[in-house]
């Protein structure tokens, strides 16, 4: 099986401070390893898309996340298993995404 060069350098800790930077408003750069982009990248998927959440429930209108669901479900999963703490205030398919991961993570080890 052939493993893509940029997975065999992941270095979680670098999707975590990708993820924080993102958070902390510091934009993406081309220059940075390739986990920190997919941190950054995760971070402001969830943001844009809590963003665009509440701007429709603000509106009157219903949304449960039916075009972005699965995409942010899976940011939280690889959230959890790069490190990156459970977070309240995270669309609600990350924070499933996180406790799925976390529960498989638990079972691993159990």
């Amino acid at each position: 099986m052939l493993i893509h060069p940029e997975l065999t350098t992941w270095n979680g800790a670098d999707y975590a401070a990708g993820f924080h930077a993102r958070l902390a408003e510091i934009s993406a750069s081309e220059t940075v390893p390739h986990a920190w982009q997919c941190g950054w990248e995760d971070a402001d998927t969830d943001l844009q898309e809590s963003a665009r959440h509440w701007r429709v429930l603000a509106q009157g209108g219903t949304d449960d996340y039916e075009e972005s669901w699965w995409t942010l479900f899976d940011a939280g999963g690889d959230a959890r298993v790069n490190g990156i703490e459970f977070d309240e205030s995270r669309t609600d398919p990350w924070k499933e995404g996180w406790i799925d991961a976390d529960i498989k993570l638990g079972t691993a080890c159990a």
